[in-house]
């Protein structure tokens, strides 16, 4: 785990990414020199019910609730009900528990102002979208509390969003 540059993050928005935490897929080094990813959802497989990690931890997930494939901005997507019973499961992994730096990343085509929940670790980390996006972590500083960043969410365009953490303050 380790902060992204803005630099880093308008690389990765210009790329295209559908969902990632961290740099490239499996085995292939990560660009700008950082560590290499502990997940990577492309959520890209247009069929089933798994979003493979392309990370290579092995970190995939179960799609759960009323969830189908669509267009995305770039290929196929999961859509999401947007009822919070609709998300992608991932199973406890310890690549996944945030322990210092870390940058969260995601393309997001939101329906409604009502949103939901992004992503979520219990009792880790969750990112959650609505009007705007707001998030929280469990750590000493900030706490666990939730941070609403003012950033508005426009309903029915695609938009990227990154939350770089630097060990003290999110960016």
């Amino acid at each position: 785990n380790y902060a992204r540059t803005p630099d880093q993050v308008l690389q990765d928005f210009n790329a295209g990414m559908a969902g990632r935490v961290g740099a490239q897929s499996a085995g292939e080094a990560d660009p700008w020199g950082g560590a290499m990813p502990v997940g990577y959802w492309k959520m890209d497989e247009n069929t089933g019910k798994l979003a493979n990690d392309a990370s290579g931890n092995g970190n995939n997930g179960t799609l759960t609730g009323s969830t189908s494939w669509t267009q995305g901005k770039l290929g196929s997507c999961v859509n999401f009900a947007g009822d919070n019973t609709s998300y992608v499961l991932v199973p406890h992994s310890s690549t996944l528990t945030v322990t210092s730096a870390f940058t969260f990343e995601a393309w997001i085509y939101q329906n409604t102002a009502s949103g939901g929940i992004i992503f979520n670790k219990e009792v880790s980390y969750e990112w959650m979208g609505g009007s705007t996006i707001q998030w929280a972590i469990a750590n000493t500083t900030p706490g666990w509390a939730w941070i609403n960043t003012g950033i508005a969410i426009t309903n029915g365009v695609w938009e990227h969003y990154a939350m770089v953490y630097d060990g003290s303050s999110v960016k």
